[in-house]
């Protein structure tokens, strides 16, 4: 199988902020041709980050690339999302 895109946002209450990762998450699948896109969120959204790198398991893609969609490198881009990636480890290559 080919490479898994997941875009990684931190969420929010804000029902909104959840449509613009979709909407970037289908417009990149559109431009790529394929359906090997998801999101994962850190909080407040599904899916969560662990949730989409067990869908692209499913789906049989073991690579995946990890596109954090933040701002600034603070907390979650230095260690939470880090430490998600490394308690799937077994299953995925990043």
């Amino acid at each position: 199988m080919g490479k898994g895109l997941l875009i990684i946002a931190h969420g929010s209450r804000v029902e909104e902020t959840k449509d613009v990762v979709t909407m970037v998450v289908e417009k990149i699948k559109s431009l790529k041709n394929t359906k090997d896109v998801k999101a994962g969120f850190m909080e407040f959204n599904e899916p969560d980050i662990s949730t989409s790198i067990r869908e692209f398991v499913e789906e049989g893609i073991y690579d995946i690339i990890a596109v954090p969609m933040f701002l600034f490198e603070g907390n979650h881009v230095l260690h939470d999302i880090p430490e998600v990636f490394g308690k799937e480890k077994k299953n995925i290559r990043v």
